[in-house]
This record gives structure tokens, C-alpha cells and sequence, in this order.
């Protein structure tokens, strides 16, 4: 991959993060229930999907060390155990849920093994140089 296209690449991810990131925040603090699951493990399913999209975006957004990326994921995944703590809040009126977590690390560990496999797919994905 060319230079000037993982520029654009960046460009595009790194403010996609931050809205993906603004919108789990809003549907995790929404009070009341947000979505009513359709079955037992759909909510399971949206918490996994939410935070393998976060995680990913991460990672093809901000290049850099392995360090700098299991940074990231580390934020990530203390800030869905935060989100999980807050739930818990009355006012909130949801309840903290150790499973959504486990569905939430669940979903940063299949970015993080789907950004390896593309590391290795996709020559230039995750060059060294930091933009």
C-alpha cells in the first residue's frame, strides 16, 4: 500500500474512531434499556461487534509499535469495564454486567488477531511509520 493511501486511510479511520467511540458511550449510558435483545445472545453479539469495530479502527488508525497497540487495547478494554461499572449507577437504571465485558474483551481480541492476520495479508497495512 502506498504512502499517500494509508494517509487517507488514517484520515478517514482516526475520526471514525472517535464517533464509534461517542456512540458506545450514548448506548451505554443510555438510561432504561437500549435495545431490547432479540435472543439471549444478540446482546452478547452487538457488545462483542462494537468493540471488535473499536478495536480495529484502532489499530489501522494510530500505526506504531506493538506497544502502542496493546496500549490502546488496554484503554479500550478498562474504558468497556468502565462503561459497565457506570451502567450499574442508579440513575442510569441498567445494571453492570460481567458478561457484557467478557462479550466487550471478547471483541478486542478477535480485532487484535483480525489486525495480525491482516499485518500479514495486506503489505503496508501497519507499516512503522507513525502518522
Amino acid at each position: 500500500m502506498s504512502i499517500k493511501y494509508a494517509n487517507l486511510l488514517v484520515l478517514i479511520i482516526r475520526p471514525l474512531f472517535f464517533l464509534t467511540l461517542f456512540m458506545v458511550t450514548v448506548l451505554s449510558l443510555w438510561p432504561g434499556s437500549a435495545h431490547p435483545p432479540t435472543s439471549p445472545w444478540s446482546d452478547k453479539l452487538g457488545h462483542a461487534l462494537a468493540y471488535f469495530v473499536l478495536g480495529l479502527q484502532w489499530q489501522l488508525g494510530w500505526h506504531g509499535s506493538v506497544r502502542s497497540r496493546l496500549a490502546g487495547l488496554g484503554f479500550l478494554l478498562l474504558y468497556s469495564a468502565g462503561m459497565e461499572l457506570f451502567q450499574g449507577l442508579a440513575i442510569i437504571g441498567r445494571t453492570t454486567s460481567v458478561a457484557d465485558m467478557i462479550a466487550n474483551g471478547s471483541g478486542l481480541l478477535l480485532s487484535a488477531g483480525f489486525a495480525l492476520v491482516l499485518r500479514f495479508t495486506w503489505p503496508g497495512s501497519f507499516s512503522k511509520k507513525k502518522y
